[in-house]
Protein backbone atom coordinates (compact mmCIF):
# COMPACT_ATOMS: atom_id res chain seq x y z
CA UNK A 1 0.00 0.00 0.00
CA UNK A 2 1.20 3.39 -0.82
CA UNK A 3 0.33 6.69 0.48
CA UNK A 4 0.44 9.82 -1.43
CA UNK A 5 0.57 13.52 -0.46
CA UNK A 6 2.32 12.87 3.14
CA UNK A 7 2.89 14.98 5.38
CA UNK A 8 4.40 14.24 8.86
CA UNK A 9 6.71 15.71 11.62
CA UNK A 10 8.00 13.73 15.28
CA UNK A 11 7.02 15.19 18.05
CA UNK A 12 10.37 16.16 18.92
CA UNK A 13 10.08 19.05 15.97
CA UNK A 14 6.96 19.97 17.08
CA UNK A 15 8.27 21.00 20.63
CA UNK A 16 10.91 22.90 18.55
CA UNK A 17 8.41 25.08 16.98
CA UNK A 18 7.76 28.79 17.15
CA UNK A 19 4.90 30.95 17.89
CA UNK A 20 5.16 32.06 13.75
CA UNK A 21 5.35 28.09 13.10
CA UNK A 22 2.09 28.02 15.07
CA UNK A 23 0.07 31.02 13.39
CA UNK A 24 0.90 29.94 9.77
CA UNK A 25 -0.03 26.60 10.34
CA UNK A 26 -3.40 27.52 11.31
CA UNK A 27 -4.31 29.91 8.76
CA UNK A 28 -6.65 28.67 6.20
CA UNK A 29 -5.42 26.81 3.36
CA UNK A 30 -1.77 26.33 4.61
CA UNK A 31 -0.75 22.55 4.65
CA UNK A 32 -0.44 21.44 8.93
CA UNK A 33 2.88 22.35 10.76
CA UNK A 34 5.23 18.98 9.30
CA UNK A 35 8.72 18.60 8.85
CA UNK A 36 8.54 15.75 5.66
CA UNK A 37 6.12 15.55 2.71
CA UNK A 38 6.48 13.07 0.25
CA UNK A 39 4.95 9.37 -0.28
CA UNK A 40 5.16 6.25 1.86
CA UNK A 41 4.90 2.76 1.20
CA UNK A 42 3.61 0.72 3.98
CA UNK A 43 4.56 -3.42 3.76
CA UNK A 44 4.48 -6.20 5.84
CA UNK A 45 7.50 -5.79 7.79
CA UNK A 46 8.37 -1.93 7.98
CA UNK A 47 7.27 1.84 6.73
CA UNK A 48 9.31 3.19 3.90
CA UNK A 49 9.03 7.35 3.59
CA UNK A 50 10.41 8.98 0.68
CA UNK A 51 10.20 12.49 0.44
CA UNK A 52 11.54 16.20 1.26
CA UNK A 53 12.87 17.01 4.42
CA UNK A 54 12.49 21.02 4.78
CA UNK A 55 15.01 21.10 7.97
CA UNK A 56 17.75 19.30 6.09
CA UNK A 57 16.53 21.13 2.67
CA UNK A 58 16.96 17.75 0.66
CA UNK A 59 15.59 14.56 -0.17
CA UNK A 60 15.45 12.09 2.26
CA UNK A 61 14.28 8.27 2.91
CA UNK A 62 13.42 6.45 6.50
CA UNK A 63 12.59 3.17 6.99
CA UNK A 64 10.99 2.55 10.27
CA UNK A 65 10.55 -1.56 10.88
CA UNK A 66 7.60 -3.06 12.19
CA UNK A 67 9.16 -4.52 15.17
CA UNK A 68 10.33 -1.17 16.32
CA UNK A 69 6.61 0.56 16.29
CA UNK A 70 5.28 0.47 19.66
CA UNK A 71 2.24 3.05 19.08
CA UNK A 72 0.48 4.39 15.79
CA UNK A 73 -1.92 7.12 15.92
CA UNK A 74 -4.52 8.12 13.96
CA UNK A 75 -6.57 11.02 14.78
CA UNK A 76 -7.21 14.20 16.22
CA UNK A 77 -5.28 15.98 18.79
CA UNK A 78 -5.25 19.43 20.89
CA UNK A 79 -3.17 20.71 18.16
CA UNK A 80 -5.79 20.10 14.90
CA UNK A 81 -9.29 19.86 15.53
CA UNK A 82 -11.36 17.95 13.95
CA UNK A 83 -12.98 21.13 12.10
CA UNK A 84 -9.45 22.54 10.92
CA UNK A 85 -8.65 19.84 9.18
CA UNK A 86 -12.18 19.48 7.08
CA UNK A 87 -12.60 23.14 6.67
CA UNK A 88 -8.35 23.53 5.35
CA UNK A 89 -8.88 20.53 3.17
CA UNK A 90 -12.54 21.77 1.11
CA UNK A 91 -14.41 19.28 2.32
Amino acid sequence: MTIENLLFIYDSDLKKRNWSDWVISHIMFSPPVHRYSGRAKILSDQFIFKGYDKQKNKNDEIILYRHLITQLYLGYDKTYSHFQVLFNSGL
